[in-house]
């Protein structure tokens, strides 16, 4: 990514740089307050939106008004023939007029002249964080009224494009629109997830519908066990991997990349996976160690029905085919990952062959 990048003024719309379709802009003064005699003084500022006002390096006025001139106030003491040096920062967050009036006077002659350096230099920026430069101007005072959130200095609206500068700092990388998810159907890739509906409700780690709600008619959980059934790319290892998307005790994830992970989550070690093709058909053969399905064991050596559904994704397609899809005994619902892609309850029951 670039040290500086630039975007059309009118789409400058992130990190809060427009707010209600009104641009938005942040100013930084730097002076000296030089007291023509000694004693304490008032610093005054009549503001909106957020000011902050730095004495001598040490922060003395932090204050956010938001749509409403208010008064800040602080009081310090002066030496004559001294230098101070102040800072003071104003950032507009976009309503219908800004306000900014700085005021050093006196306590004891507070219709005097305001002590403040003549040559207070401003620097203009986009937006409010005081990242992106637009100008720089010196300001004989500070009292003014921008109508109607009109940025303060015509370069504003003379420049059509506003520079994007990286911060310092933060590291060069950014996340993909639409990384690749192990689930594979976001995007598509040619692979086949598999659930397995086994839970009792109360084992459930969702309740099964709100209360007052009648049972189905929101959605519930539908799958507890789930994989996705991958080929591996060649610059990744190649082969294959059953990888674990859900079971019992694993948080509710899509698996982004640098998203936090978490025990247990990842491919089944011991699980077995053969994917094919002969011709336009694809062959997809898989096999899972009991232990990672335990409860689909129970109820197989208990001679109980199982809830089973199997999705099937094409690169070329973006089509729901799930086995589920349609049937009388489901309907839309979240049975598989990623939440956001049509799926069908897994609720197709089936029994285990007898040998």
């Amino acid at each position: 990514y670039p040290d500086t990048s630039f975007i059309p003024t009118q789409q400058f719309t992130f990190g809060g740089a427009m707010k209600h379709d009104i641009f938005s802009f942040s100013i930084q003064w730097n002076g000296q307050l030089r007291p023509a005699e000694s004693g304490d003084y008032t610093i005054s500022l009549l503001h909106d939106d957020h000011v902050r006002f730095t004495y001598c390096g040490q922060p003395l006025l932090d204050a956010n008004h938001g749509d409403s001139p208010l008064k800040s106030e602080a009081r310090i003491s002066l030496k004559r023939g001294e230098h101070y040096p102040i800072e003071l920062e104003y950032r507009h967050d976009g309503g219908d007029t800004a306000r900014i009036k700085f005021c050093c006077e006196k306590i004891d002659e507070p219709n005097g002249p305001t002590v403040l350096s003549t040559e207070m230099m401003g620097k203009y920026y986009a937006g409010p964080e005081y990242n992106v430069l637009m100008a720089e101007r010196v300001d004989a005072q500070i009292d003014f009224t921008w109508n109607a959130g009109s940025p303060p200095h015509p370069i504003f609206q003379q420049q059509p494009m506003i520079p994007l500068i990286w911060p310092q700092g933060v590291r060069r990388y950014s996340y993909r629109r639409d990384p690749e998810l192990p689930a594979g159907n976001a995007p598509m890739h040619d692979n086949v997830q598999i659930a397995f509906n086994v839970l009792a409700e109360e084992d459930k780690e969702l309740l099964p519908h709100p209360p007052g709600v009648p049972k189905g008619f929101t959605n519930y959980q539908c799958s507890d066990y789930e994989y996705a059934l991958n080929p591996v790319a060649e610059q990744f290892g190649g082969g294959v991997e059953i990888w674990r998307l859900r079971k019992p005790g694993l948080p509710h994830k899509h698996y982004y990349p640098r998203q936090p992970s978490s025990p247990r989550e990842g491919a089944v070690a011991d699980g077995q996976l053969v994917v094919r093709r002969e011709g336009q058909t694809r062959i997809v053969e898989m096999a899972l160690p009991w232990d990672e399905i335990p409860v689909v064991h129970q109820r197989l050596l208990a001679g109980k029905t199982i809830k089973f559904s199997y999705r099937v994704n094409d690169n070329g397609s973006s089509g729901t085919m799930e086995l589920a899809r349609g049937r009388s005994v489901s309907k839309l619902n979240p049975s598989f990952y990623v939440d956001w892609r049509e799926h069908w309850a897994n609720e197709l029951e089936f029994y285990f062959e007898k040998k």
